[in-house]
């Protein structure tokens, strides 16, 4: 924790010292902008409780139930604690999928599928989004960085989409197909014991793949939840320049907002503190745009995200008080039917 913080702070330092941080602007822009402010918490807490519908409609592609209170609850909670550590994208699923199963293997792996999904769609609906917003950026006139960000957001966009339907489509075959070789290998002595383990773990992965079918209804309730989250999440980074005095066009925040996300899972500091205002320096001059701006902008919505999203579980664990208990405590946390 101490090397995190001390990450954080050297990140955080490295910036300022270069002029591309406004610590004036940031503490401004409480007394002086509030409504933006909150506009900024409000968009980021909106995306959190609608990503935990998501997840409940992709579950429901998988043909898998769970209780959207419980899927509510464990998000909120796994969100509010995951965020401060690093790799934080990574972590939030690990601890949702921990609340939700209590660690049964078989839960896990099938919910380890359905999470899978759930992220891979979600970036997938952003990739498609910042392809979009790039390419009406674009309609103001040439620029090779803008082209360069364009391509690569359209071929991540088409990866995402591959393997989503190869995982829908056709992973029931060779994924229950090496199930069963394994099983028959799992037969032959104690020296295979490990590959029997790997079974028991891979036969509900294969039987959650296999489920899968597309398209299905709640699998596009899924992806325009995703539209709606996305929206939420380049709102509230608008919202948060607005605050610090500047404006960052929403077309640019629709292009970056994928690769900042997908760089969540990389271990930048305590909280994505300092890291996450280097990447968005990075990313955001794609759009020739101020590093200052974007730098302070990013880092409130950073700090205001994370008491946004503590405020969150908070109120929920207030409110849904019987929900954490029996997250807590039951043996087969939030899953319905298997």
């Amino acid at each position: 924790m101490a090397l995190l913080l001390a990450l954080s702070a050297a990140l955080l330092g490295l910036v300022w010292k270069i002029g591309s941080l406004d610590f004036g602007a940031l503490v401004r822009a409480f007394p002086d902008h509030p409504r933006q402010v909150l506009l900024c918490g409000g968009m980021q807490i909106l995306a959190t409780a609608l990503g935990a519908w998501r997840y409940f409609y992709v579950a429901r592609g998988f043909e898998v139930e769970l209780m959207p209170s419980k899927v509510l609850t464990a998000t909120c909670l796994s969100q509010a604690i995951g965020q401060w550590m690093p790799g934080s994208l990574a972590l939030i699923e690990i601890l949702r999928m921990g609340l939700l199963t209590r660690g049964r293997p078989e839960g896990l792996a099938k919910l380890g599928v359905i999470s899978s999904a759930d992220r891979v769609l979600a970036l997938g609906v952003m990739f498609l989004m910042g392809s979009v917003a790039i390419a009406f950026a674009l309609t103001g006139g040439s620029s090779p960085a803008l082209k360069s960000l364009l391509l690569l957001s359209i071929l991540a966009f088409a990866g995402v989409c591959a393997a989503f339907v190869v995982a829908g489509q056709a992973s029931q075959r060779w994924a229950k197909g090496l199930v069963r070789v394994l099983r028959r290998l799992a037969t032959r002595g104690a020296a295979f014991r490990m590959v029997e383990a790997t079974v028991r773990v891979g036969r509900p992965i294969a039987d959650a793949l296999g489920s899968l079918r597309l398209p299905s209804w709640p699998v596009a309730a899924a992806a325009l939840v995703s539209v709606v989250v996305s929206s939420c999440g380049a709102l509230a980074m608008y919202f948060g320049a607005e605050a610090v005095g500047t404006t960052i066009p929403l077309a640019a925040i629709l292009g970056a907002l994928p690769l900042l996300t997908v760089a969540s899972v990389l271990p930048m500091g305590f909280a994505g503190l300092g890291g996450q205002q280097v990447l968005a320096i990075a990313v955001f001059s794609f759009f020739s745009l101020s590093p200052e701006s974007v730098a302070t902008a990013s880092l409130l919505v950073n700090v205001v995200g994370l008491l946004g999203n503590l405020v969150l579980a908070l109120v929920m664990g207030a409110l849904r008080r019987r929900d954490v208990l029996a997250l807590l405590a039951a043996p087969r946390l939030g899953v319905q039917h298997d």
